[in-house]
């Protein structure tokens, strides 16, 4: 087993250069990072038997460790640029996850087909009021009214589908255009801003869909 000095910190930057020339499996499995304290550590590869097929490959691996400057600026460049984009990612999948919750709030737990069809039985609805529609389409409302059960007529149902279609694609573009525009603005903002301009723009948007609920058709 051969081993290598280096800070721990630098580590993550290592191992993906080591992936990068050798592939993961062999990295995986053949080279292990021992703490030595808080804040260095011992990069070892261990020693495969004289028959294993992987042995001129570690021994590759060796090399390209050999040849590393463990302590060079630019591991700490690139240890710290990949740090900032662990960073941004993090923030867009906070957004995201904002976004879907909000979504599912404004549907009001809807099941996610239900809300796929909203367009397209808002679109049926538009031709049942505009006598357009054909005999199915009337049958399929029928039906529909029929197990609600809720002394309406159809047209009362296809005017409630029309606007809680028309609703809900608003709500949607509201979330859209806020995590569109907060994933652009993360991919550029300085690291240290990105949390105040997500929790300010999470503000905004929650103010702005708790006043598009009051308009939530019944």
């Amino acid at each position: 087993m051969s081993a290598i000095e280096c800070s721990i910190s630098n580590w993550p930057v290592i191992r993906a250069d080591l992936i990068a020339k050798h592939g993961a499996d062999l990295v995986e499995e053949w080279v292990c990072l021992v703490p030595l304290d808080d804040e260095s550590a011992r990069i070892e590869v261990i020693s495969a038997p004289d028959d294993s097929p992987a042995k001129a490959d570690l021994k590759a691996i060796q090399a390209t460790l050999a040849a590393m400057d463990m302590e060079a600026d630019e591991l700490v460049t690139r240890r710290e640029a990949m740090e900032e984009d662990a960073q941004r990612r993090l923030a867009v999948q906070s957004v995201e996850d904002f976004t879907s919750q909000l979504r599912e709030q404004l549907s009001g737990g809807a099941d996610p087909r239900a809300i796929a069809a909203w367009p397209d039985k808002a679109s049926i609805a538009q031709r049942v009021l505009d006598d357009a529609a054909s005999l199915d389409d009337v049958r399929g409302l029928e039906a529909e009214t029929a197990a609600r059960g809720l002394d309406e007529t159809i047209e009362d149902l296809a005017r409630q589908q029309i606007a809680m279609a028309h609703w809900y694609r608003k709500a949607v573009g509201l979330l859209d255009g806020t995590q569109a525009r907060l994933t652009k603005a993360i991919a550029t903002a300085p690291v240290a801003e990105i949390d105040n301009l997500i929790e300010t723009q999470k503000a905004a948007v929650m103010a702005a869909v708790m006043d598009h609920l009051k308009d939530r058709p019944s």
